[in-house]
């Protein structure tokens, strides 16, 4: 049967986190792990009916969470021991952690941590963040998918676009 959707507060520390259930009680429970542009209507849409239970977080600072903006005790050990105590409190004992861009690097880091609270793992769009990773989205890499826009964020943090393109160090590079 399926539930109406359930919203509330999971309060850690100074923070107060905003989450939501959907779908029927007796649903896979998945959990979504949002990406670094904060939560999206779409990070779910891989599990969408009546087949799903999906839980949703707004992490530490982020979407509908308090206080907005706040990246004190906001580390990525935090949000997935968020997750975890979530889970607990839902009565959720294991679950799909699902994650897009840096939820996708969350999702990972939940499975390592906590490895027996979940049943399996589904990755879109996969940042690490990595020295690697960072560096290549900020400092010129991106810059050769996308050359005008990449001269538009250059301009737009001081550095010309040399610093960013041609040498591929990006700005203090």
């Amino acid at each position: 049967a399926t539930a109406p959707p359930v919203e509330g507060w999971l309060d850690v520390g100074d923070h107060q986190l905003y989450y939501s259930v959907a779908g029927p009680s007796d649903g896979i429970p998945v959990f979504i792990f949002h990406g670094g542009w904060g939560p999206r209507d779409t990070d779910g849409a891989c599990c969408q009916g009546d087949r799903w239970r999906v839980v949703t977080l707004h992490q530490r600072g982020w979407g509908k969470s308090k206080p907005p903006g706040e990246i004190k005790d906001n580390t990525p050990a935090c949000v997935i021991a968020d997750a975890e105590e979530l889970g607990f409190n839902l009565g959720i004992p294991r679950w799909i952690a699902v994650g897009g861009s840096t939820g996708a690097m969350l999702a990972l880091l939940f499975s390592l941590e906590f490895p027996k609270s979940v049943s399996g793992v589904l990755l879109r769009g996969t940042w690490l963040l990595r020295t690697k990773d960072i560096s290549w989205c900020y400092r010129g890499g991106m810059g050769h998918f996308y050359p005008e826009e990449w001269a538009k964020f250059a301009k737009h943090v001081g550095c010309s676009e040399d610093e960013f393109g041609a040498s591929g160090k990006g700005c203090g590079g």
